[in-house]
């Protein structure tokens, strides 16, 4: 176990990969900035559906909007805008010569802000088109903020929630493949394969440690990358759903690079397969069902507290299966490298 600690320590590819991730994350307010620049975000919340990890809260009104909280009393709807129930509050102020009034409460330092603004405001002026109310304006909605939250820059936390986030976390799951294929190899081209089956273990021993080993290395970085966006401010949510569904994910590009480490036993044909097969996978991702890509599952875990992960049940119940399968075949094939 410390030599293939020893092996990962050293292995350029892995170092260059980690200094790759360490350049994104120091960077990723900028890099944020840029992709807003270069990317609508009112494009990335439709694609994403970030609507459904708004809450809001109404009082003595309705609105269509998804995940709505009623209250009767407007110290209830800010004690639990204060406490994170809600992003928005919407408080009907009454109708005046044919003109409704509303006050709409949010925190400045709530990351959902403004797009739970953005839908509110939205729902109204559909309201306003139905029932031909031509003068409620804009100016009737007040805007309130909290006294106690401080001012965020809400677009771009969306990105970073979108892009940077994913695609950092993703980074840790591809890796995990590439070093199962440099721990295994490193055994046969060494010779050392061999001698190790002369003790107890037996193939699918030897290739259990090296799968698990990157998995749950690679889902510990990712545990370290939330733990450091948390001390910029970015609060990530339901991070035990998170990081298991990473470990499924690594799991699964683990048992990838077994697979081809077995078929090719030489490290730089495997690792080349490995690459064709990341991009690939890629590919595949984009024409899946955008709810089903790991990109959007990571976002709406991180941002919705009440989000419950059906959409990566797929993810869950695939993981397994090839990782079973890709033991059996990856064993038998290292029985003809002794």
């Amino acid at each position: 176990m410390r030599k293939d600690f020893n092996s990962i320590r050293l292995e350029k590819s892995y170092l260059s990969i980690l200094i790759l991730q360490l350049v994104l994350f120091a960077t990723a307010r900028s890099f944020s900035a840029g992709m807003i620049l270069i990317s609508s975000p009112e494009s990335a919340q439709e694609v994403f559906e970030l609507e459904k990890s708004v809450r809001v809260g109404v009082m003595n009104f309705n609105l269509s909007l998804e995940n709505l909280s009623y209250f009767h009393g407007k110290q209830e709807g800010i004690r639990a805008l204060e406490e994170g129930e809600i992003n928005a509050f919407l408080v009907f102020l009454g109708e005046e010569n044919g003109v409704k009034e509303f006050e709409l409460y949010a925190r400045k330092d709530d990351p959902k802000r403004e797009l739970a603004v953005s839908l509110v405001r939205s729902e109204l002026k559909e309201l306003k088109e139905e029932i031909q109310l031509e003068r409620m304006e804009e100016k009737d909605i007040l805007l309130q903020f909290l006294e106690n939250s401080v001012e965020m820059n809400t677009r771009e936390l969306e990105a970073i929630y979108t892009f940077v986030l994913p695609l950092l976390l993703l980074f840790s799951v591809l890796i995990s493949g590439s070093l199962t294929i440099d721990l295994i190899t490193e055994e046969l081209e060494r010779k050392t394969y061999s001698s190790l089956l002369s003790s107890p273990i037996r193939p699918h021993h030897f290739l259990n440690a090296k799968i698990w080993l990157s998995s749950a290395l690679t889902t510990f970085q990712s545990f370290i990358w939330v733990f450091l966006f948390f001390f910029q401010g970015i609060y990530v949510e339901n991070i035990h759903f998170l990081l298991l569904f990473l470990f499924f994910l690594s799991l699964l590009f683990s048992s990838v690079g077994a697979l081809f480490s077995s078929f090719f036993k030489r490290n730089r044909s495997a690792q080349l397969a490995y690459t064709m097969f990341m991009l690939l996978s890629l590919t595949y991702f984009l024409g899946l069902p955008i709810r089903y890509t790991p990109s959007y599952i990571i976002t709406r875990l991180s941002l919705d507290p009440f989000y419950f992960p059906s959409d990566a049940l797929l993810w869950f119940a695939f993981s397994p299966l090839f990782y079973l399968s890709s033991l059996f075949i990856s064993s038998h094939l290292l029985r003809e490298a002794k």
